[in-house]
Parts: structure tokens; sequence; C-alpha cells
């Protein structure tokens, strides 16, 4: 997708590698801000 991107706005346009970090940062953003589920941790003897 970000390169297809890139190729529709044109050579000004910022690169596919740009495009592909803000994605990621937009989907990490989003994964903050949902509430963390309780996890309850277990001993574990090796």
């Amino acid at each position: 997708m970000p390169i297809s991107l890139h190729a529709w706005l044109g050579e000004n346009s910022p690169s596919p590698e740009s495009w592909f970090h803000q994605q990621a940062n937009y989907d990490l953003w989003q994964a903050q801000q949902k509430p963390m589920p309780f996890i309850q941790q277990v001993s574990v003897s090796l």
C-alpha cells in the first residue's frame, strides 16, 4: 500500500518508507488507547 500511495501522489510525496512508518505509528497508538486486559501471572519452576 505505501508504494501505491507514493506512486499515486507522485515523486514529490513522502517516500514509501515514510508512509509505512506513519501507518505503523498510528496502529501502535490505536493499540495503546485500548484498555489493557488483566493477565494473571503464573509461577514457573524450572
